[in-house]
């Protein structure tokens, strides 16, 4: 028992670790997105728009060729989480769309 309780301490120890690096990375970001100006702004929104994009693109491509290839997975998780992450994908390509034009 003792030994579980020291291997916890230490992956909670790691996730708190990743958490304060993941928050000097949104400080970071948030410092820099001050420093842009309007026009690199909406460049950067285009761009990322174009990305997410291309990311449900692939993934649609993907759930496309694994059907067809009959993988050994679920043919409904298949086509269900791939159309989830395609639409979440298209959402976010829709918002930085949003963003491009303000």
């Amino acid at each position: 028992m003792q030994g579980f309780r020291k291997g916890n301490m230490k992956m909670c120890s790691k996730i708190w670790q990743f958490r304060k690096y993941c928050l000097s990375l949104q400080r970071i970001a948030k410092d820099m997105a001050k420093k842009l100006t309007r026009k690199d702004r909406q460049e950067l929104f285009a761009q990322a728009n174009k990305f997410f994009v291309d990311i449900a693109k692939l993934v649609f491509a993907s759930v496309i060729l694994s059907g067809i290839l009959k993988q050994d997975v679920d043919f409904f998780w298949l086509i269900s989480g791939g159309t989830i992450v395609m639409f979440i994908m298209l959402y976010a390509a829709y918002l930085m769309f949003r963003n491009s034009k303000k």
